[in-house]
């Protein structure tokens, strides 16, 4: 079931916010559609498990394919690079 956060004025304002300020995929540098927690709301860092915020500093801009690819997984060391 999806986060009921994502219905809420503050999360339309803040993905709002940060889709004009990145317009662009981080990854690949098109046009990005899908506003990601590089630390997943639920998810698993090298395999314990971890809580993400609803923070700009938390959000990167992916297009599709590229959010489907990294899933809910993120590795140390993608937190330290």
């Amino acid at each position: 079931m999806r986060n009921k956060f994502y219905n809420t004025t503050r999360w339309r304002k803040l993905r709002s916010m940060f889709i004009k300020e990145n317009p662009l995929c981080v990854e690949c540098n098109g046009i990005g559609q899908v506003v990601d927690h590089i630390i997943p709301i639920k998810g698993l860092i090298d395999g314990r498990r971890v809580c993400g915020l609803h923070v700009p500093w938390n959000l990167q801009y992916l297009t599709p394919a590229q959010n489907r690819k990294k899933k809910n997984r993120i590795s140390e060391a993608d937190i330290h690079s």
